[in-house]
């Protein structure tokens, strides 16, 4: 990127993997090597293809960096900030109902991943009870075309002149949607459980959503969530979920 870029731009947000910066109107996400390029330019092609859809998604644009991608700017505040500092009460309804918006999208031209979960467990440093419990239960799902977010949470959704826009769809892939709620849940376990417990309560009254397979879904996510560094409250999830899962066989 040019000079004016490096001296000019705000940073506005901060990742694992990548830094976000406003400049001249658009914003920016700033990836640092050695994170693939080819990473960089499959997260463009994805975000292209979601443009196609119906969903509140933001463009994406190549630049002459091959670490740095051009976005639409959102000029609001994340759902999470909504809920946290405006008060408001339908955060969790709001939150699913996106997601369900996500789900019909249907037979998209992207990687079914349930193969990938099989591989991801299978390479856990984990007890292997738990583990063999795991690949048991994910042969039990029926594996099925929705897109899912898979990195789905209320600072990933923004709010801006009285519409949601959904961001940061790296974890993107084709696969049954419990398994998007299960990833969901499991991360607002670890950072805002009392939310949590309302989400959980929210899917199982939904006669769509089978209760026995979320809970089967919310185990196998729990465990994948280790290998990114959780905290201690998913080992707890991962052991509360294994008992009643075992029940229930």
């Amino acid at each position: 990127m040019h000079n004016e870029f490096e001296t000019e731009k705000k940073q506005i947000g901060m990742g694992k993997q990548a830094a976000v910066y406003l400049y001249d109107s658009f914003a920016y996400k700033v990836y640092k090597p050695p994170y693939p390029v080819t990473w960089i330019e499959y997260e463009i092609e994805n975000q292209q293809k979601l443009c196609k859809t119906n969903l509140p998604v933001v463009n994406y644009f190549k630049t002459e960096d091959p670490y740095v991608i051009k976005m639409d700017y959102i000029d609001g505040i994340s759902l999470g900030e909504r809920i946290k500092s405006q008060g408001y009460k339908q955060g969790v309804e709001d939150l699913i109902r996106l997601q369900k918006e996500i789900h019909l999208i249907q037979n998209i031209d992207l990687p079914k991943i349930t193969e990938r979960f099989f591989s991801q467990l299978e390479k856990i440093d984990y007890e292997n009870k738990y583990k063999t419990l795991g690949l048991k239960l994910l042969k039990e799902i029926e594996d099925k075309d929705s897109l899912c977010h898979l990195d789905f949470h209320f600072n990933n959704v923004m709010f801006s002149n009285d519409r949601y826009f959904i961001l940061d769809w790296v974890n993107i892939g084709v696969c049954n949607p419990i398994f998007d709620f299960a990833r969901t849940y499991v991360i607002l376990y670890e950072y805002v459980n009392r939310m949590s417990q309302k989400y959980l309560s929210l899917l199982k009254k939904d006669k769509s959503i089978e209760t026995k397979d979320l809970y089967k879904a919310i185990y196998i996510m729990a465990l994948l969530r280790t290998a990114e560094g959780a905290g201690p409250r998913v080992y707890d999830l991962i052991e509360k979920t294994y008992d009643m899962v075992l029940q229930n066989e």
